[in-house]
């Protein structure tokens, strides 16, 4: 199993939660991580039936049925299955193109590789019956809380050049749950500052969807690619900050 480390706490996780329920879908698992890419950071997976049949049309899960083979009582049958869904999500990101399209793009522009994480693992396409799976009244509940930690692993993991967070809501949970490593924002550079460890610091970036609906327009979306390419820039000249003073942001959650 590819990140066995990482998926094992997955698994663990949702064997936890949702060993008897039959509704829940598999959550996101991870496969080797590129190091020094750009790591776009996504909300939750979605689940669609129909996206996912159109992605696997011509490989060798063309025949599998989504609707079932997606669902967690069927994974936890079987292991192998997270293998093949790790496979089946290189297939989204290589052929879905209307989600992952624009972000190949910037990555292609400052040339670097690039690859795909979510805050949360979750896999629902309503975000009111997912939000509804991590808040216990106005709070994440403990359940979400798990999937921050281990977010933090990805990104131990992961070893990203550039972060770029591509959803409100996944940024200012971010910017409260890891406050304590994330600087104020760089006036001079024009990007926030993440403490992977005592050695390095990451450039990250904080905005809305880059692609699907109540996405960034064009325009917008062109400076986040030229603001990126600055902090790329900025990177190989070997420029790092300064010690700034890490503040509290007013977030609620």
């Amino acid at each position: 199993m590819e990140n066995k480390k990482i998926n094992k706490i997955i698994i663990d996780l949702w064997q936890r939660n949702f060993s008897n329920d039959s509704k829940v879908y598999a959550p996101l698992f991870y496969g080797n991580f590129i190091k020094n890419s750009i790591l776009f950071v996504g909300c939750n997976p979605a689940f669609s039936q129909v996206s996912f049949a159109r992605i696997l049309r011509g490989t060798e899960y063309e025949k599998i049925k989504p609707l079932s083979f997606f669902k967690w009582s069927n994974i936890s049958k079987d292991w192998k299955n997270v293998e093949k869904l790790i496979s089946i999500e290189k297939y989204a990101i290589e052929k879905y193109a209307r989600f992952f399209g624009p972000l190949r793009n910037i990555a292609e522009e400052v040339k670097l590789p690039f690859q795909h994480a979510d805050l949360f693992l979750y896999r629902q396409t309503s975000q009111r019956e997912f939000y509804k799976r991590i808040f216990k009244k106005s709070k994440i509940n403990k359940f979400g809380l798990d999937q921050v930690d281990i977010f933090k692993k990805v990104i131990n993991e992961a070893q990203p050049k550039i972060i770029v967070v591509a959803n409100a809501f996944a940024s200012r949970v971010i910017q409260d749950k890891f406050k304590n490593l994330i600087s104020n924002f760089d006036r001079k550079k024009g990007f926030h500052w993440f403490s992977l460890d005592n050695k390095r610091k990451i450039p990250i970036f904080f905005s809305s969807m880059i692609t699907g609906q109540r996405a960034l327009d064009v325009y917008s979306r062109k400076r986040l690619g030229w603001h990126i390419g600055q902090a790329v820039k900025y990177l190989k000249k070997g420029t790092m900050p300064k010690e700034q003073k890490i503040t509290t942001p007013k977030v609620k959650l």
